[in-house]
């Protein structure tokens, strides 16, 4: 944070750098508004109210001082494994926190966050040095399968260490940043080992048992839109035998009225040469008896 590098006069409380609980006790004695920056390097996890120690350190701050805050993430990938091992007891992680819990914290102290950062490293990547012991220990082979690579999925799983500059609230309505910065990328940082070679596998698994439902999804619509197609002809065929049957029914009560035409003609045909001939014979008695 380039604000620290400029600031006319600083104090540095730090667990690493050897102070204790005596130390934080001496905050109050301190001239009050006598420093631009006051940093609290690890230093929450003590016998003392968290709260307390930071309104402490504002006290020190000048009117438009700043307060730097760094703190280890209680969300950080090794710490959820180690939890899930059993490898970091509650009095291990006493000083550690959330990203949203550090916020809130300092917002109870009426401070706005106005910067914050992470560091990154792997949750295998021992982040916990010699520099930044913090007594966390994961054991990779004694770890479930798949649960490595969920845990580097989670939120802040990769930031092992929080950074925070604040000031005093100037008006109620402010609120601190949720967004963090960093200077290197997940990407830089994330290791490349069995467990993501095991999650790489069975994802190309899962990518060919979805692309062979996938194909089979594809073969039963191809083939149910080609029996719907296929009903649609039988339908259409159906539809013009019933009308080629109706004309023919149509054809069939036609011939037979013809036919009975015909037969009543030929009735009268018949009846009429009957006359005829009857008339033909009467003719020709009259012209014998003449």
């Amino acid at each position: 944070m380039a604000l620290i590098g400029h600031a006319e006069r600083m104090l540095e409380i730090s667990s690493r750098s050897g102070p204790g609980p005596a130390d934080l006790a001496g905050l109050a004695e301190r001239e009050a508004g006598s420093y631009d920056v006051v940093l609290l390097d690890d230093v929450l996890a003590t016998p003392l109210d968290p709260a307390v120690v930071v309104r402490q350190a504002v006290d020190l701050l000048r009117p438009d001082g700043r307060l730097v805050v760094s703190v280890p993430n209680i969300g950080h990938g090794s710490v959820r494994l180690a939890v899930l091992q059993g490898g970091a007891s509650p009095a291990q992680l006493a000083g550690f926190h959330s990203r949203r819990g550090l916020i809130r914290l300092l917002e109870d102290c009426d401070l706005v966050a106005e910067e914050l950062s992470g560091s990154l490293a792997d949750p295998l990547g021992d982040p916990w040095g010699a520099a930044d012991s913090v007594g966390v220990v994961v054991d990779p082979d004694r770890l479930p399968p798949h649960v490595v690579e969920w845990v580097r999925d989670q939120e802040d799983a990769f930031v092992y260490r929080f950074h925070v500059r604040a000031r005093r609230r100037a008006d109620p309505s402010e609120t601190s940043v949720s967004a963090m910065a960093s200077a290197v990328s997940l990407d830089a940082v994330r290791l490349h080992d069995r467990f993501t070679e095991e999650r790489i596998r069975d994802e190309r698994d899962a990518l060919r048992r979805r692309d062979h439902v996938l194909g089979l999804q594809v073969k039963t619509t191809t083939a149910q839109l080609r029996a719907e197609k296929a009903v649609e002809r039988a339908n259409a065929l159906r539809q013009r035998t019933a009308a080629l049957r109706e004309r023919l029914a149509n054809k069939d009560r036609r011939i037979a009225e013809l036919e009975h035409e015909v037969a009543a003609l030929k009735h009268e045909v018949v009846v009429a040469s009957a006359g005829w001939a009857g008339l033909a014979r009467s003719a020709a008695r009259r012209l014998r008896r003449r």
